[in-house]
């Protein structure tokens, strides 16, 4: 009897649109569990495939040609995503014959097994870019549940697989990203307990070899953009934009770098003075990983006074008349 595996496939059907730390701000997107006696989608639909309940789970025992097919109301590419997806499933995983694995799964971008290879050792599995790979670590043989996750970066081509909070991928495998995630499709034997899903909310966007990327801190986006490119906004479907003012006269990447809300003023304190000058610090840390200096301008225009201040000592020379601009100046930090 061919052993049958259930599995969590990521499937683009079509639509056409570091890994960070996933760290950074994160959006719920969708979800599937059980209510009572019937399966539970939020922000999502599944497709009627042949399953049953028990125990307050979905039980499985299908091929691909009947597989459960589970499809977000919205599109990843449509939301303000950095384009990096986090999809997080408990599944009790009936291990299969590597032998028996599939490789000609439609549009699959990557999928997760548990596999026993011809030794009769057992394994972790991760499909990217149309073929299997043996994961390292975990504990496949367990019995009961498996927690793990699939973590899709479109941005930057790559798949990374955990199960019960263990790496299996340091590093990530690269995935053919010239389409975005459409669904799951979950077949085998087995059964689901929960699927639930997150996206990295994209905060800036740059050029990075001639191409718009979108990343979930403007720290990001400025570490890996080209040179003298200009950090750019995000729009609400996801779009890079035009660099956004904020209402406090920054730019809205500059307002996440200096860790101040868009309609309020950088916080300085004094502190003291400093030969002829009056010193002054900002009353919260920048983010690390870009370079922060500040330059003293009069507010009527001109040059400015003193310039590249570090964040910790701002300088107003006390011999000066008028009033003054404390200017942010936020470049990519020098390696």
């Amino acid at each position: 009897m061919k052993a049958k595996t259930l599995m969590g496939m990521i499937a683009c059907a079509g639509a056409c649109v570091s890994l960070s730390a996933f760290g950074n701000t994160t959006n719920d997107w969708f979800s599937v569990g059980v209510t009572g006696e019937a399966i539970a989608p939020v922000n999502c639909s599944t497709n009627g495939a042949a399953v049953s309940i028990a125990n307050s789970k979905i039980v499985l025992d299908n091929e691909y040609t009947t597989r459960l097919a589970i499809t977000p109301a919205v599109g990843l590419a449509s939301t303000n995503s950095t384009d990096v997806a986090k999809i997080d499933v408990t599944a009790l995983l009936t291990p299969s014959s590597t032998n028996d694995l599939p490789v000609n799964i439609a549009e699959a971008k990557a999928g997760f097994a548990v596999g026993v290879d011809d030794q009769n050792a057992t394994n972790y599995y991760g499909f990217a870019n149309g073929e299997w790979h043996k994961l390292a670590g975990g504990n496949p043989a367990k019995d009961g549940d498996t927690t793990f996750s699939i973590i899709l970066n479109y941005r930057d081509k790559n798949v990374k697989f955990i199960a019960d909070s263990v790496d299996l991928t340091p590093t990530p495998l690269a995935i053919d990203a010239d389409s975005s995630f459409s669904g799951i499709d979950a077949f085998g034997s087995g059964s689901i307990t929960s699927v639930d899903s997150k996206f990295e909310v994209a905060v800036a966007a740059a050029t990075v070899d001639k191409v718009d990327k979108k990343f979930g801190s403007a720290v990001e986006a400025l570490a890996a953009a080209d040179a003298n490119t200009t950090l750019k906004d995000v729009a609400p479907n996801g779009a890079p934009t035009t660099t956004k003012q904020a209402s406090n006269g920054l730019f809205a990447w500059e307002c996440d770098v200096l860790n101040v809300a868009e309609d309020a003023q950088v916080a300085l304190q004094p502190k003291g003075v400093d030969g002829d000058n009056i010193k002054l610090a900002l009353a919260v840390d920048p983010d690390t990983g870009a370079n922060v200096t500040f330059n003293v301008v009069p507010a009527a225009g001109g040059d400015a006074v003193v310039s590249d201040c570090p964040p910790t000592n701002i300088r107003i020379p006390a011999t000066a008349s008028g009033k003054y601009k404390i200017v942010p100046v936020i470049t990519k930090a020098s390696n």
